[in-house]
C-alpha cells in the first residue's frame, strides 16, 4: 500500500537537486565576464578595391566625403546606418545587396584575450634602484637604473660578457655580446652612444661601470663633461629623443663592482641577476617585491642548496614508484641548472667528493675560483708578513692560521704572493664567522678569504704536515653563514635540562650538517661538563703522550690506527693487531683499567711503528684482573 512512498520522495528530491544546479549554473554564467571579440582587419581590401569588386567605382568619393576611407569603419556599420546611407548616396537596392554581402563576407571576428599584469609585476617595473647579483661573488652590487630605459628588468639570470671596444662607443664584435648582459665602462662617449651601439649588437641589457665610488640615474644626453665627472648626471636632455634605445634595460653600478664585474665576464662564463629592490615596504630594509626573487636575496640559498630537500623527495618517490623517481631526480637537476644566481657566502671544501668542510667568505667582493687547486700552508703560518714560500703559493690556496695580524693582512700578502684564495683556520673552537677587511684593503682585494673551523683546520693542516698533496674544489651552498651566526649568538640557559631543549632544537635545525653537528656536542659538553670529563681525560692523556712520536692531531692519529693494524703480533695463532687495537678501543673511559691499558697499548704501536721500540713484546696491560 505504501511501497510507492520512498520512490516518490526520491523524485522529488532528485527535481529539487536538478534546481539548484541550475540556478547555480545559471548564477556562475551571469558571474562570468562577457567575452570580448576584435574584428580581424589583416586580409581587408581598401575601399577602392571594395568597390572595384562591386562595381560601384563612382560611388569612391562619396564614401570618402562621408567619412569611410578604410574598408573597417564600412564593416562597422549597423544595419540602420547602412540603410540610411543608402538613401543618402542613392543606391539602388541591387547595389545595397551587393554591399551587403560584401560586408557579411568579410566580418572575421575573434576573441579579445585580456592579459591581466601581475600588480607584483607592475610595481616592480617603477623601482629604479636595486642590487646586481654576479655567481659565485661573494658581494652583491648597487645599481641605479637609467632614465631611458626599459623600466622590465629581466627576470632570472643572464650571461654577462664585456663590451668590445669597452666603452662601447663603436660597434665592435657583436656576435660574442648578443643576448647577454653587456658590461661598458663610463667615459668618451654618451650613454645613449653606448646603448645605441649595444642596442645594434642585440644585447639583453647593459651595466655601465662608474669611473667613482658614486652612481646617479642615466640622462639621455652627454655626461661625459665636467657635470659628468663630478656624478650629478645632470646630462643635457636631447630634444631628438628618436635615437634612445627605450626598449634595453640599463643600470649603472658603482666603480668596487669593476673587479668581479670583469673577472665574470672572462673565461668563467658566469651568469648575472638583476633584482629591483623596494625600499618602502617597512621594517629598515630593502625587498624584492616578486616570490621568486625573494630568494634571491643576498645571504640566502642558491639553486644547489635546494637540492638537499629535493633529493630527500626523490628518496621518497623511489620508494613509492620508480618511474616517479627519475622523474623527481631530473626536476631536482633542472632546479639546480635553471635556478637563480645568488650571492655566496658559503660553501664546502670538496676534498675527493666530501661535503664535511665547510667555509664562511669574507666580506669583500671577490669571485669563487673554478676546478681543482692545490693547499699550500703559508710560511709564515699565521700570514701576517710577505710569504716565504710565494712560489709554492701562486695559483694554489694558501692555508693560514687565525691571530697574529687582521684577516686583511692575510689575505693581501698572500695576494701578493700570487694565490687564488685563502683559507683562514679558526684556532679556538668558537662558531666561524665571516672575516672581513678594511675598506682601503677592499677596493684592492681581488680574491677571496675563507674562513674555516678548527677541526677543519686541523684536519687541513694535519694533511698537509704529513707531506699529503690536497687537492681541494670550492662548492658553494649559501646560506650557511646565517646558521652559524644562530650557533654563535644562542644565549645557553644555566640549567644543563633546559640547555638540551635547546641543544635538540639546534641539532634538528643543522641536522644535514656533520660539522656543526660536531661543534654543537662539543659546544654542550664544554659548556656542561659531568661525566664524560674523565673521558676527556683520557683522551687528553692518549694525545699528550702521543705527541712525542709526532701524532698530535686527529689526522696523525687515524694514521696511526690505519698502520698499527699492518703489524702482526708473534706466537701461534698469528692473532693480528687490530683485534688488539679494537679492544682497546672498545674499552670504556669509566674502566678503571681503561686510562693506563689504553695509552700503553697506543704508545707501544707508535713506538713499533716509528722504529723505537718492538710491537711483539709482551704488553704490560693484559687484563688480569
Amino acid at each position: 500500500k505504501y511501497g510507492g512512498a520512498p520512490a516518490m520522495m526520491m523524485v522529488r528530491a532528485l527535481r529539487v537537486l536538478c534546481l539548484l544546479l541550475s540556478l547555480t549554473a545559471g548564477q556562475a554564467a551571469a558571474d562570468a565576464p562577457a567575452k570580448k571579440y576584435e574584428l580581424v582587419t589583416d586580409h581587408l581590401p581598401s575601399v577602392e578595391e571594395l568597390l572595384q569588386t562591386l562595381e560601384m567605382e563612382s560611388l569612391l568619393d562619396t564614401f570618402y566625403n562621408s567619412g569611410f576611407t578604410e574598408t573597417f569603419y564600412v564593416l562597422r556599420m549597423k544595419e540602420t546606418d547602412l540603410r540610411m546611407y543608402a538613401r543618402e548616396w542613392e543606391m539602388s537596392d541591387d547595389q545595397l545587396e551587393k554591399l551587403r554581402a560584401a560586408i557579411k563576407e568579410l566580418t572575421v571576428e575573434r576573441e579579445v584575450i585580456e592579459v591581466v599584469e601581475d600588480p607584483l609585476v607592475t610595481a616592480r617595473k617603477e623601482l629604479r634602484y636595486g642590487k646586481v647579483v654576479v655567481e659565485r661573488s661573494t658581494a652583491s652590487f648597487e645599481y641605479l637604473r637609467a632614465h631611458f630605459s626599459n623600466k622590465s628588468l629581466p627576470i632570472g639570470s643572464l650571461p654577462i660578457r664585456l663590451a668590445s671596444p669597452t666603452d662601447a662607443c663603436t660597434i665592435g664584435d657583436s656576435e660574442e655580446i648578443a643576448s647577454t648582459v653587456a658590461i661598458t665602462l663610463r667615459g668618451n662617449c654618451s650613454f645613449v652612444d653606448k646603448a645605441g651601439n649595444l642596442s645594434a649588437a642585440q644585447v639583453a641589457g647593459i651595466i655601465v661601470v662608474n669611473n667613482s665610488s658614486e652612481m646617479f640615474q642615466m640622462a639621455a644626453g652627454y655626461a661625459t663633461g665636467a657635470a659628468g665627472a663630478a656624478g650629478t648626471g645632470n646630462g643635457q636632455l636631447e630634444e631628438d629623443t628618436s635615437h634612445i634605445p627605450t626598449h634595453l634595460p640599463v643600470v649603472m653600478v658603482k666603480d668596487s663592482a669593476s673587479n668581479v664585474l670583469l673577472q665574470a665576464t672572462g673565461a668563467m662564463n658566469l651568469r648575472v641577476h638583476f633584482l629591483p629592490l623596494d625600499c618602502t615596504a617597512g621594517g629598515g630594509g630593502c625587498v624584492p617585491l616578486l616570490p621568486e626573487e625573494k630568494e634571491v636575496v643576498v645571504e640566502v640559498r642558491r639553486a644547489l642548496a635546494l637540492l638537499a630537500p629535493c633529493w630527500r623527495l626523490v628518496a621518497a618517490g623511489c620508494w613509492l614508484l620508480a618511474a616517479g623517481c627519475w622523474l623527481l631526480a631530473a626536476g631536482c637537476w633542472l632546479l639546480a641548472a635553471h635556478g637563480p644566481v645568488r650571492k655566496v657566502d658559503s660553501g664546502y671544501l670538496d676534498i675527493g667528493g666530501s661535503r664535511d668542510m665547510e667555509f664562511l667568505t669574507g666580506t669583500w667582493a671577490s669571485l669563487l675560483p673554478l676546478g681543482e687547486l692545490r693547499l699550500v700552508k703559508a710560511a709564515p703560518f699565521d700570514g701576517c708578513s710577505p710569504l716565504e714560500n710565494a712560489e709554492a703559493a701562486r695559483g694554489a690556496i694558501v692555508v693560514t692560521k687565525r691571530g697574529g695580524c687582521a684577516f686583511g693582512d692575510k689575505v693581501v700578502y698572500s695576494q701578493a704572493a700570487g694565490a687564488a684564495a685563502v683559507v683562514v683556520a679558526d684556532m679556538t673552537g668558537a662558531a666561524i664567522q665571516r672575516i672581513g677587511a678594511s675598506a682601503e684593503q677592499a677596493r684592492g682585494i681581488t680574491i677571496p678569504g675563507l674562513m674555516v673551523s678548527k677541526a677543519t683546520g686541523d684536519e687541513l693542516i694535519g694533511r698537509l704536515d704529513d707531506g699529503f698533496d690536497v687537492a681541494v674544489t670550492l662548492a658553494t651552498q649559501p646560506g650557511m653563514a646565517a646558521e652559524w651566526l644562530e650557533l654563535a649568538t644562542t644565549e645557553w640557559p644555566e640549567e644543563k635540562n633546559d640547555a638540551a631543549i635547546v641543544f635538540r632544537q639546534l641539532k634538528a635545525k643543522n641536522a644535514g650538517s656533520l660539522e656543526r653537528l660536531a661543534w654543537l656536542k662539543a659546544e654542550l659538553k664544554r659548556r656542561y661538563p659531568g661525566p664524560a670529563a674523565k673521558k676527556d681525560e683520557f683522551y687528553g692523556i692518549r694525545k699528550r703522550h702521543l705527541g712525542e712520536f709526532g701524532f698530535d692531531g686527529p689526522f696523525q692519529y687515524r694514521v696511526l690506527i690505519a698502520n698499527c693494524v699492518s703489524f702482526r703480533l708473534g706466537g701461534s695463532g698469528g692473532s693480528t693487531m687490530p683485534k688488539r687495537v679494537a679492544k682497546v678501543l672498545a674499552l670504556s673511559p669509566h674502566h678503571k683499567l681503561a686510562p693506563t691499558c689504553a695509552v700503553l697499548e697506543l704508545l707501544s704501536c707508535a713506538a713499533a711503528w716509528k722504529g723505537q721500540g718492538n710491537c711483539r713484546r709482551k704488553l704490560p696491560c693484559v687484563v688480569t684482573r
